[in-house]
């Protein structure tokens, strides 16, 4: 139980970077959706997510790092449009109904 809870507290002291047993770490998750990213074909698409996808895409979009990118609340149901340009990525919503 003691070593679960210092592993537990190591966890949250940089969360961004540190992978849950078994699983990937939000930064892993960031590069997989930038790859994704620039694989998808020019014009509009519509991708359906999970929450830590958008929040890795408005890290991508907004340049941020990994844990402030994690401050995002996502609502459930929720749209987010990023649009792609040329020069880059614009933000045009995040939470839309």
């Amino acid at each position: 139980m003691q070593t679960w809870k210092i592993h537990c507290q190591d966890f949250w002291k940089s969360r961004a970077s540190n992978r849950p047993p078994g699983g990937e770490s939000f930064v892993d998750q960031i590069a997989r959706a930038d790859a994704g990213l620039a694989s998808l074909p020019a014009g509009d698409v519509a991708l359906v997510v999970h929450s830590g996808t958008i929040r890795a895409a408005l890290a991508i979009a907004l340049d941020l790092d990994p844990d402030a990118a994690l401050r995002f609340v996502i609502d459930p149901l929720s749209v987010t449009r990023i649009d792609r340009l040329e020069s880059g990525w614009r933000v045009v919503a995040v939470n839309q109904r």
